[in-house]
Order: structure tokens, then C-alpha cells, then sequence
């Protein structure tokens, strides 16, 4: 999710700053059409600036919604009611059921309970 947010805003901020540079769009159109992290060395100095500005203020984007996404997760963790594990131990449990289950048989034959 977050590398679909980065590539369509340094998609945007790209093409919004290739319309403001004059003589940007036409020096991409010149070469592979392709303007990104790979033509960076070769891209020309306005254009490289604009390519490094937009992957910057795109990674600023990713880091806020990271830490939104990180105060809603702390705030349903606070709303979080503990619920409290088994307290005994297995053999503990182990003899319950015994207890039960050979209470239960014994009914069921026909002995009370006591």
C-alpha cells in the first residue's frame, strides 16, 4: 500500500515539476521518455534536482501516514480489555476434568454427587 502512495506521488510531483521547469519536458521526450532513479545520473541538473525533490517529499508523505496508522494502532490498543489466561496449572486442569468427567460417569450410573 505504502509503494503505490510513493510511486503515484513522485509520479505527480514529477510531472507537475517537468511542467514548471522550461525545456524540461522536451529534454525527457528526447531521451528514453522514462524519468526516474535509473536516468538520475544522466538526467540533466534541473531535472535530477526535480527527480531527487519529489522522491524526498513523497518519502515524507510515507512517513506520516506511517505514524497516523501508528497512533490509531496505540489508541485500539489502550481500548483493549485484558482478559486473563488460565490461572492453573496443566496437571491442576488435568485433575478438574478428571473430577468432572468421573462426577458426570458416576451420575450417569446412577451414584450421587457427594
Amino acid at each position: 500500500m505504502l509503494g503505490a502512495v510513493l510511486s503515484n506521488r513522485v509520479g505527480d510531483l514529477i510531472q507537475q515539476g517537468l511542467a514548471s521547469i522550461p525545456g524540461a519536458a522536451e529534454a525527457a521526450a528526447g531521451g528514453s521518455g522514462d524519468i526516474g532513479l535509473a536516468s538520475l545520473a544522466d538526467a540533466p541538473a534541473p531535472i535530477r534536482e526535480l527527480i531527487q525533490v519529489s522522491y524526498g517529499d513523497a518519502t515524507g508523505r510515507i512517513f506520516l501516514i506511517s505514524a497516523c496508522l501508528s497512533v490509531i494502532t496505540i489508541v485500539a490498543i489502550l481500548f483493549i480489555r485484558e482478559v486473563a489466561l488460565r490461572t492453573e496449572t496443566g496437571d491442576e486442569r488435568m485433575r478438574t476434568e478428571t473430577d468432572t468427567t468421573a462426577a458426570v460417569d458416576g451420575e450417569l450410573a446412577g451414584h450421587p454427587r457427594g
